[in-house]
């Protein structure tokens, strides 16, 4: 898989899909402890769809500067 194939995959993938379904047990029914589970994964989709991101923007960034350095082997 080269690096135009492992970009288009990531940009495709949303780990926050449908696949994810509101699992979370009603406030009234849920003990401390489910609480702060329920907390904990909520912290950890948000950091993994900040990651998702920055994997993204990271992957734009080396396509711009392989691009790039393509125009300079050529005017070379």
């Amino acid at each position: 898989m080269n690096f135009q194939q492992t970009s288009e995959c990531f940009r495709n993938m949303n780990f926050l899909n449908d696949k994810f379904t509101d699992t979370r047990i009603p406030s009234a029914l849920s003990n401390e402890e489910n609480k702060l589970l329920e907390e904990s994964v909520e912290a950890k989709m948000k950091e993994l769809s900040s990651l998702q991101l920055d994997i993204v923007e990271n992957m734009d960034r080396i396509q711009m500067l392989d691009d790039h350095q393509k125009l300079v082997q050529d005017e070379l």
